[in-house]
């Protein structure tokens, strides 16, 4: 595959690479202060996933930077972040109250940030998982399947 010369292409693929920066910076700093305000509720279960989520998204930044997984040539490793924090935000508004959770407002969130990479379809993808997944947790109650006392 030739390299691309054109200097338009370069600038616009140097944007490409902040905006892959900075939202993986973001996700770090929303998870930091995800972890102040949950520290001091003593519940270890928010704790440990905010934690996992931390992890996460450091390794993801690491991965990224040292171009391990290399965003801006395989574009399709986006669904992978993005199926990531949907499905810690997903445990996080079950277990906070589904749809009585404040957290409701992430999938929308991740929705639109995802919407800003136009090289894959990210945002319609994060639609339908976050849908997906709140379907999934709202049977789970009506079943009685969840867990936790839900009467």
């Amino acid at each position: 595959m030739a390299m691309n010369t054109n200097p338009k292409h370069r600038v616009i693929d140097a944007s490409r690479e902040v905006q892959f920066t900075l939202t993986n910076v973001l996700r770090i700093i929303q998870t930091s202060v995800f972890l102040f305000i949950s520290y001091p509720i003593s519940n270890r279960i928010f704790f440990a996933i905010g934690l996992f989520f931390l992890f996460f998204g450091l390794l993801w930044l690491i991965l990224t930077e040292i171009k391990i997984v290399n965003e801006s040539k395989y574009p399709q490793t986006g669904y992978l972040a993005a199926f990531m924090d949907l499905s810690v935000f997903s445990i996080l508004i079950y277990l906070s109250g589904n749809l009585d959770s404040l957290l409701m407002v992430t999938y929308l969130y991740v929705t639109v940030v995802c919407s800003t990479n136009l090289r894959i379809n990210q945002g319609l993808f994060a639609l339908i998982v976050s849908e997906s997944m709140l379907g999934i947790s709202l049977y789970q109650i009506q079943w009685n399947f969840a867990f936790g006392n839900y009467q």
